[in-house]
């Protein structure tokens, strides 16, 4: 099967780098300040909030991904969250497989922020690491990355599905089942670094066109997507 690269269309992989790990959600800068000051109680459970994915934009691939079909597919990738099996690695690997070996996120759960799906990611790091700051999986790589050295890494959804060019000559995926969430060192969403302050971050697609000021949510574990919405589907 194919990957689909930017500008192409057809049907096979769909790589995105979409996501990325929010220095700015309240609930990191918590997380920060609690790693620095007490790491070896922080790194019992390790985890932190990431901007997922959003429908309604055109990423840096040139796809723009619908409302009725992003949500779908968070929704039905919901049944691995509860069964805490919605594992993904460091950097891609270019087929459905996920490896065990490369394993670097645990999703423990997922809501809607407007368009932006929003993840609680842990970090299955190893006794080693928490023991003594040896790194020896990706998990490790990663926390030493964002915990001891503050460094920008992006989060990249992996999936299978066709992407077409409709009448307005746009891009659009068209059918999609996601794979998993990886991690990455460039997200692909225009604007979405985390900057030095809140009302720099990506003004102008941090809205889709159908988005809300009312649609924000609260992250409640496993509850269906729809609720989150707070819209009919």
């Amino acid at each position: 099967m194919k990957i689909i690269k930017e500008g192409e269309t057809g049907y096979g992989y769909i790589i995105e780098n979409d996501g990325y790990y929010d220095r700015l959600i309240k609930e990191n800068i918590t997380i920060i300040k609690e790693a620095k000051a007490k790491p070896e109680t922080f790194l019992d459970n390790p985890c932190i909030f990431c901007v997922l994915q959003k429908y309604g934009v055109e990423n840096r691939n040139k796809r723009i991904y619908a409302k009725d079909i992003l949500i779908p597919a968070v929704e039905s990738y919901m049944e691995n969250v509860k069964r805490r099996s919605a594992v993904g690695t460091v950097d891609h690997e270019d087929s459905t497989n996920i490896s065990l070996q490369q394993i670097g996120l645990l999703i423990e759960d997922i809501y809607w922020d407007g368009a932006t799906v929003i993840g609680k990611v842990k970090l299955p790091i190893t006794r080693g690491y928490r023991q003594m700051g040896i790194a020896s999986n990706g998990a490790d790589m990663v926390a030493n990355l964002i915990f001891e050295h503050d460094i920008m890494i992006g989060i990249s959804s992996r999936g299978v599905g066709e992407v077409q060019e409709m009448k307005d000559k746009k891009i659009y995926v068209t059918e999609y089942d996601l794979i998993c969430w990886d991690w990455v060192q460039m997200p692909s969403t225009i604007g979405a670094w985390a900057y030095m302050s809140p009302e720099l971050v990506e003004p102008n697609i941090q809205k889709a066109p159908d988005f809300k000021e009312n649609m924000k949510t609260k992250p409640t574990k496993f509850n269906k997507l729809a609720d989150f919405m707070g819209i009919n589907m």
